[in-house]
């Protein structure tokens, strides 16, 4: 939207800052699981930067996966290097990592549902954050509406294009037509799942669940957002459905499994 300046790029890397900071003051803060001392600083970074790097590594495979149109780009490693990424991916290789690494790196008290709960809420903002990049790039955008509060973008952008295509606005017109604004409803739910999320730790629910509570959060509002995101004449988020709705079974099972073990131990302990 606005030439010259890559918008996109800052959001996102303000995001990624943004987690990082959130994240390291969280796990800084909190103690191992049986009560060890807190991580030093190098482990938290080293944490955090294997976390970065997996999210940039899966948001790529993401994007590649399933993409036929970048078959001809180039061929093997290279082809990590070229453009597209996809947040889903990146979150998911960024949990594994988490869950793998960080009780190795911070400690043995640690335990990697504790990690992943302070992490994961600030993932949120953090992404809410990088859509406004989304918004500014116009890289995704919704279908046409009337709605009050739809957006237009500029001639020249990839929405402008596509709607000088599909015959809603002719070449020399100013701008597009209008359209669903997408990227803010994207980081709409990622800020409700990171409040949900946060909700979750406050409660003093079992250790795991605030992580579950926002991949489920995050994953059911995902789906019910994607129907508006313009298709035609573009390629649909290869895998994005299937992989919010495995993520969401998933983290379903799981808080059900937790809150039954819960209920199991609360019904074992002795009464006071």
């Amino acid at each position: 939207m606005l030439p010259g300046v890559h918008l996109y790029a800052a959001c996102w890397t303000v995001a990624a800052a943004l987690w990082a900071a959130a994240s390291g003051g969280a796990l800084a803060r909190r103690r191992g699981a049986r009560g060890g001392d807190r991580p030093g600083l190098g482990a938290i970074a080293a944490v955090l930067a294997c976390a970065l790097a997996a999210t940039l590594l899966g948001a790529r495979l993401h994007s590649l996966i399933g993409d036929s149109a970048s078959a001809d780009d180039g061929r093997g490693v290279a082809r990590l290097f070229g453009a597209g990424f996809r947040i889903g991916g990146g979150l998911v290789a960024a949990a594994a990592t988490l869950a793998l690494l960080a009780p190795r790196l911070l400690g043995r008290p640690w335990h990697a549902a504790d990690v992943l709960d302070a992490v994961s809420p600030p993932a949120g903002l953090a992404i809410a954050i990088g859509r406004l990049g989304c918004l500014a790039e116009g890289c995704c955008f919704g279908r046409p509406t009337a709605l009050p509060w739809a957006i237009s973008y500029p001639a020249g952008s990839q929405p402008f294009w596509n709607h000088v295509a599909l015959g809603l606005v002719a070449q020399a017109d100013a701008r597009s037509a209008a359209v669903h604004p997408l990227p803010l409803y994207l980081g709409g739910a990622a800020v409700i799942a990171a409040l949900l999320g946060w909700q979750a730790t406050r409660n003093g629910a079992p250790r795991g669940s605030a992580t579950l509570v926002f991949a489920l959060a995050s994953s059911l509002l995902r789906l019910a957002v994607e129907p508006l995101r313009e298709t035609r004449f573009l390629a649909p988020v290869p895998g994005q459905r299937l992989l919010d709705m495995a993520t969401a079974g998933v983290a379903l099972a799981g808080l059900v499994l937790l809150l039954a073990q819960a209920r199991s131990a609360r019904r074992r302990s002795p009464s006071s």
